[in-house]
C-alpha cells in the first residue's frame, strides 16, 4: 500500500498556547484545522540533539503513551507541548507524525537541549564579591541555562550589590565554548560594573513640633535606602508575574533545582516576598514608618501620621520629603478590668504598673499584658497558673481632651492539664534522658514558666540544638488538655582534643577524648553503638598530656547526671597520675603524683531549681625526689605526701547555652577542706623537716566565681540574640589552720597568659588572664613564667563583648572584644583588691564538635610588671578547651 506522510508541527510558548501547525503530505492527506481526525499512537519516538536526553523520560513527561487515541490536531498533542516545554530544558520542540495505516499515526518528538553550565566566570568585582556572589547563589555543574537562571542571578547580585549601597550596577551575560568542554556544555560568562555607590544625600522633614529631627530621621535613614531598590524588585516581581506558573504561590510546581533552590530561597528571605506582590509593595518602607509612629506613640501622640512621603534619587543621590502631622499628645486615666474572676483588680492594677496621668504609650500597655521580657506580665500571670486559653483585650472606653479611659477586658478559660509530652527529633538519646529534664508531667497543671525551664535545661544538656530547640503546646480546647511536643535537633557532642602548649620552656601536646552522650549500660552491647555507646547522657573523658621522658598525665573521669537514671543526683568518678621530671637521668629531680575521688552532686528545689549541691572526697599522693617546693628557695623535698581532701560545693548556672550563653547567669562557691591534722599528730612544727611537716597536707581553699550574660540586641530574643555582653568575677583564697605550720606550697594560684603553660603535678591552679605573659602576674615571678612560687589569694575580673558570627552547631563562630584586670598576691596580708594589672584586647572563638572550643585572642597589658615594672604590651594568646 503506497504510504502517505504528513508532518505535524507544534509550537508550544511557556505559557503553553499553541502557535501554528503545519502539515505536509503526498497530495491525498490533507490537515483541517476545523475538522481533526481521531486516530491512535502505533509508536513514539524521541530525536534529539543531545546524548544525555533519555528518550523514555520525554515520552513519559510528554503524557502521550502507545495505544492513545487522540485528536490531529487536538488537545492531547498541545497538552504534550506544554509539559515539555515547563520543563525549561529545551530550546526548540516538534511533534511530528507519519500515517502508518488508516487511522493509525506513528509520532517521532525532536527536541534541542538548552545548552548547560560547566561553570559560571564573574568579571568586574574583587575576589572577595565573586566569592560572596559565588556562595550565594550556588551554581552547580551540568544546570541548564535558563532565562529564569539568568534573570535570578543578576537579580541576587543586584540585590547583594545594594547591600553595599550600589544601586545601579550593570550586570551582562554571555557564554562561551570550546572544542574541550563536553558537548553542549559552556561557561557562563557575567561581566558586573557596580557604578558609583550611592548615599542618602537629604532628608527633608516638616511638621514635627515636639519629636526632635534627629531621632526621626535616624528611623528613616535606613528605609529611604531600601525604598530606593524598589525598582529593581519590582522588575523582577514583573518579570515572575507574567509567567503563569508564578501567579500564585501556592500553585508554583518548580522543576528547574536552580530555580527551585533559589526562589525557595527568596520566598522564605526576611526582607521580601517576591512571590506577592502585596506584601512587598512598600514593606520595609511601611515598617520603617511604622517605626516613626511608633516613637511618637511612645510618647502620648497616638493620631501621629504621615500626611506625604517621597523618595527621589537626583545624580546617584538620595533625597526624600516627609510630612508628619503629630496630633495631640494623649494620657492614661482611668483604668478598669471586667472578666477577672481568679485575680482582683487591685493585684492587676498593681502588676500592670501604669498610672493615672501616664503617657498614652500602647506599646508599653501591650507589654505589661503580654510576655514582657524583663518582668512578669498579666498573660504570663495566668499562664503560669494554667489558663492556657487566657485571652484579654483593651478597648478604649472614653477619650476625652488629652484623657484616655480604658476597659481591659479579660477572658480567663479553664485551666488546661498536660496530657502527653511528645518527643521529637532525638534519634540517638533514649526519652528518659529528655524526658527528665523536663518540669512538666502528664497530669500537672499547665505553667508557662515550667516550659520555659525545660527549654533552659534542655539546652543545658549540650546534646541538644538551643537554636532550633522548641517545645509547641497542642491544646484541645474541648477537653481542656494540651500536649507538648518538644522538636528538637541532636548536635554532635563527642569532642578530640589535640593540643599544644608551651611550659618549661617546650612543648607540650594533649590528646582527649571527651562523650558526653556516653551509655555505660550499652558497652556489652555493641549493636547499638552508633559508634559509640550513647544515649544515657553520660559524660566519659580520657586525656593525656606529655612532653616526652620528662612529664607526661593521663586522666579519666566519668560522670552519671541522674543516679538510677530518674532522681536528680549526680556520681562521679575519676583517677588522674602525672609524672614531672626536671631531667633525664636517674638522679634527676622528680614528683609524681597520682589521685581518684567520688563526687556527688543533687539538685535542689529551693530557692529554685536552678540551684545544685556539689560534694565530693579526694585522695591525692605525692611521690618527690629532690624536689623544689618553693621556686629559688634552697629547700629541696623528698619523700611522700598526702591530701585528703573534702570538696562541698554551691553553684546556680541558669544559662540557656553551654557555649555560646546569650542570657541567665552562673555563680559557683567551692570549699576544699582537709582535716586539720597538726591538731592531733602532737608533732612539734618547730624542729621538724619538710619531709614530716608535708606528710599530710592541711589547708582550706575557697573558690566563688560568677558570670553574666546580658543580651545586647533584645529584639531578636534573648535565646536568638546575637550581640551579648559577658561579665565575670572570681577570686580564691588558700588559708593554713596552723601558722606554725604554715600555708602549703602545694594547691597554689599561678596567674597570667593562656592557662595552658605549666604542669598541674603539685595541685596549682593556673588562671589564665590575656594581656600580660604566662604566669607573670604571679608572686616571686620576674615578669615571665621563672620564678614564680604561687600565690594564696587572687582576684580577677573580665567584661567581654561577644558577637555571633556563625549560630551552627556543627561550626559556631564569635568574635569578642573583652577588658580584664587581676592579680594575685603571697599572703592574705599583701592583699590589695584594687591593686590590679589592666589588659584590652580582640580574640576570636570556634566551636568545632569535634575538637571543642578553640580561639585566638591578642591582648595588650596596660600596666607595668616584674622587678623591672615594664609593661609587657602585645601579646597573642592559643586556647583548647577552655573558656577565659
Amino acid at each position: 500500500m503506497l504510504l502517505r506522510f504528513f508532518y505535524i508541527l507544534l509550537l508550544s510558548t511557556a505559557l503553553g498556547s499553541l502557535a501554528s501547525l503545519h502539515a505536509q503530505n503526498n497530495g491525498s492527506f490533507s490537515v483541517d484545522y476545523a475538522l481533526p481526525r481521531d486516530v491512535v499512537i502505533d509508536t513514539i519516538e524521541v530525536s534529539s540533539s543531545s546524548e544525555a536526553i533519555d528518550d523514555k523520560y520525554v515520552v513519559l513527561l510528554s503524557g502521550l503513551r502507545t495505544g492513545q487515541k487522540i485528536s490531529l490536531p487536538g488537545e492531547e498533542t498541545s497538552r504534550a507541548l506544554k509539559k515539555l516545554w515547563n520543563e525549561k530544558v529545551f530550546a526548540d520542540i516538534k511533534l511530528l507524525a507519519r500515517e502508518t495505516r488508516p487511522g493509525h499515526v506513528a509520532l517521532t518528538l525532536q527536541v534541542k537541549e538548552r545548552p548547560r553550565l560547566l561553570k559560571p566566570i564573574i568579571t568586574g568585582i574583587k575576589k572577595g564579591e565573586r566569592d560572596d556572589i559565588t556562595d550565594l547563589i550556588k551554581w552547580y555543574r551540568g544546570e541548564v541555562l535558563t532565562e529564569y537562571l539568568m534573570k535570578v542571578t543578576e537579580y541576587r547580585i543586584k540585590d547583594y550589590l545594594a547591600d553595599k549601597g550600589f544601586l545601579n550596577p550593570t550586570i551582562d551575560f554571555s557564554t562561551s565554548s570550546d572544542s574541550t568542554m563536553p558537548p553542549n556544555f559552556v561557561n557562563l560568562q557575567i561581566d558586573v560594573q557596580r557604578g558609583q555607590k550611592v548615599k542618602v544625600a537629604g532628608i527633608d522633614i516638616q511638621g514635627n513640633r515636639m519629636m526632635p529631627t534627629s531621632k526621626i530621621r535616624k528611623a528613616l535613614k535606613e528605609a529611604i535606602v531600601e525604598k530606593s531598590r524598589i525598582d529593581m524588585h519590582k522588575d523582577f516581581l514583573r518579570f515572575l508575574g507574567g509567567q503563569p506558573k508564578f501567579s500564585k504561590v501556592d500553585s508554583v510546581v518548580l522543576t528547574d533545582g536552580f530555580f527551585k533552590a533559589t526562589a525557595e530561597y527568596l520566598r522564605n528571605a526576611n526582607r521580601i516576598n517576591i512571590f506577592t506582590k502585596s506584601q512587598y509593595n512598600e514593606y520595609e518602607w511601611e515598617m520603617a514608618r511604622d517605626q516613626v509612629i511608633a516613637l511618637y506613640n511612645s510618647k502620648g501622640y497616638r493620631d501621629a501620621r504621615f500626611l506625604h512621603d517621597t523618595v527621589y534619587m537626583k545624580d546617584n543621590e538620595i533625597f526624600a520629603e516627609f510630612l508628619i502631622e503629630e496630633g495631640n499628645q494623649y494620657f492614661f486615666r482611668d483604668i478598669s478590668w471586667s472578666g477577672n474572676q481568679k485575680y482582683t483588680s487591685g493585684m492587676l492594677d498593681t502588676l500592670l504598673g501604669i498610672e493615672k496621668g501616664d503617657v498614652y504609650d500602647q506599646e508599653r500597655l501591650q507589654k505589661r499584658l503580654n510576655m514582657d521580657p524583663d518582668a512578669l506580665d498579666i498573660s504570663s500571670l495566668y499562664q503560669n497558673d494554667g489558663y492556657l486559653y487566657f485571652q484579654i483585650q483593651p478597648v478604649e472606653m472614653l477619650v476625652e481632651g488629652d484623657s484616655i479611659d480604658l476597659e481591659i477586658r479579660i477572658s480567663e478559660g479553664k485551666q488546661a492539664y498536660i496530657r502527653r509530652i511528645i518527643l521529637t527529633g532525638n534519634t540517638k538519646t533514649n526519652d528518659r534522658v529528655i524526658l527528665r529534664e523536663v518540669r512538666s508531667k502528664p497530669g500537672d497543671l499547665f505553667r508557662r514558666s515550667d516550659v520555659i525551664r525545660t527549654q533552659q535545661a534542655l539546652s543545658q544538656l549540650g546534646i541538644i540544638n538551643p537554636q532550633t530547640l522548641e517545645i509547641r503546646p497542642i491544646p484541645d480546647p474541648v477537653s481542656g488538655n494540651v500536649d507538648l511536643e518538644i522538636i528538637m535537633e541532636e548536635q554532635p557532642s563527642d569532642q578530640i582534643e589535640l593540643s599544644g602548649g608551651w611550659g618549661a620552656g617546650q612543648v607540650v601536646g594533649t590528646l582527649g577524648l571527651s562523650f558526653r552522650n556516653f551509655s555505660l549500660r550499652n558497652l556489652l552491647r555493641p549493636s547499638t553503638w552508633s559508634p559509640l555507646p550513647n544515649g544515657d547522657g553520660q559524660t566519659l573523658s580520657i586525656r593525656a598530656q606529655s612532653t616526652g621522658p620528662q612529664f607526661q598525665a593521663y586522666n579519666f573521669n566519668f560522670n552519671e547526671p541522674y543516679l538510677g537514671g530518674y532522681k536528680p543526683i549526680s556520681l562521679g568518678f575519676f583517677v588522674n597520675h602525672s609524672t614531672f621530671a626536671f631531667g633525664l637521668t636517674d638522679s634527676s629531680s622528680r614528683l609524681s603524683t597520682t589521685s581518684v575521688g567520688v563526687t556527688v552532686g543533687k539538685q535542689l528545689r529551693w530557692p529554685d531549681d536552678y540551684f545544685q549541691i556539689m560534694g565530693g572526697i579526694t585522695y591525692m599522693r605525692y611521690d618527690a625526689r629532690d624536689y623544689q617546693l618553693i621556686s629559688g628557695s634552697a629547700d629541696r623535698f623528698s619523700g611522700v605526701s598526702n591530701n585528703i581532701n573534702i570538696n562541698v560545693g554551691l553553684v546556680r548556672n541558669s544559662t540557656n547555652d553551654m557555649i555560646f550563653p546569650t542570657s541567665g547567669s552562673e555563680f559557683r562557691l567551692n570549699a576544699q577542706l582537709t582535716p586539720p591534722w597538726s591538731l592531733f599528730n602532737n608533732k612539734d612544727y618547730n624542729t621538724i623537716s619538710d619531709e614530716e611537716r608535708f606528710e599530710f597536707l592541711e589547708y582550706h581553699k575557697w573558690k566563688f566565681q560568677g558570670k553574666w550574660f546580658i543580651p545586647l540586641d533584645k529584639r531578636a530574643g534573648d535565646r536568638d540574640a546575637k550581640l551579648v555582653l559577658m561579665l565575670r568575677t572570681e577570686f580564691g583564697f588558700l588559708g593554713q589552720y596552723n601558722a606554725a605550720v604554715g600555708i602549703t606550697p602545694f594547691e597554689r594560684f599561678f596567674l597570667g597568659g593562656d592557662g595552658l603553660t605549666g604542669f598541674n603535678v603539685d595541685g596549682r591552679e593556673i588562671i589564665a588572664q590575656r594581656g600580660y605573659p604566662n604566669l607573670s602576674l604571679t608572686p616571686g615571678s620576674n615578669g615571665t613564667s621563672t620564678g614564680a612560687v604561687g600565690g594564696t589569694i587572687y582576684n580577677k575580673h573580665t567584661a567581654e563583648l561577644r558577637f555571633l558570627l556563625s549560630p551552627n552547631p556543627q561550626a559556631k563562630i564569635w568574635v569578642h572584644a573583652f577588658a580584664e584586670a587581676g592579680n594575685a598576691w603571697l599572703t592574705f596580708d599583701e592583699y590589695t583588691p584594687f591593686q590590679i594589672n589592666r589588659a584590652v584586647g580582640i580574640g576570636a572563638r570556634f566551636f568545632l564538635p569535634m575538637f571543642g572550643l578553640l580561639g585566638v585572642d591578642y591582648g595588650w597589658g596596660l600596666d607595668p610588671i616584674g622587678p623591672a615594672r615594664e609593661i609587657p604590651g602585645g601579646q597573642f594568646h592559643f586556647m583548647i578547651g577552655q573558656q577565659f
